[in-house]
């Protein structure tokens, strides 16, 4: 909220004077708030291009910034493959609902924990851990080996029967 404060002065010999609302205070205890709209990324991605649906709202002293991390272990274990990068900056937003990307270059195979943080202009700061997850594979299977066909029980059918390789 805000505080208005009026000045009274006198000098020595009695006389006055006072100015209303000389100055403001403003306070602001509340913190921003992170409103993870985005449940774990589910899909296996293999390219960069997904947009992620985090929002960001601050109503009393308004937005900084928003920024996020990227690790691979949850909260904020394992390797940290993303340092804190900004997903916006600004001077005087309340609220932040722009869909956003991650930087998936950087992320590691396999998951990805994402913790997001916001803060406003009263320092006030909000971190909302593993607020979603990525899942990245972008290696191909490798090739099939010992592929063998031979008839099958029922005419125009071949079986097939190979070593299953693995996943990468």
């Amino acid at each position: 909220g805000t505080n208005h404060a009026s000045v009274r002065v006198y000098d020595g010999a009695g006389n006055g004077t006072a100015l209303t609302d000389a100055f403001q205070v403003k306070k602001d205890t509340v913190v921003p708030t992170v409103t993870d709209n985005q449940a774990g990324d589910d899909a296996w991605r293999n390219a960069a291009g997904t947009l992620y649906n985090v929002d960001f709202a601050d109503a009393v002293s308004l937005l900084t910034k928003a920024e996020y991390t990227a690790w691979t272990g949850v909260g904020q274990t394992g390797t940290q493959v993303v340092p804190l990068t900004a997903i916006f900056t600004s001077t005087g937003e309340a609220s932040y609902t722009t869909d956003w990307a991650v930087n998936f270059p950087a992320l590691a195979a396999g998951f990805n924990y994402v913790t997001v943080r916001a803060s406003d202009n009263a320092g006030n700061l909000t971190t909302a851990a593993d607020a979603f997850y990525v899942k990245k594979d972008t290696l191909a299977p490798a090739a099939v080996t010992g592929l063998l066909g031979s008839p099958a029980a029922a005419p125009g059918e071949v079986e097939l029967r190979w070593s299953a390789p693995g996943d990468d």
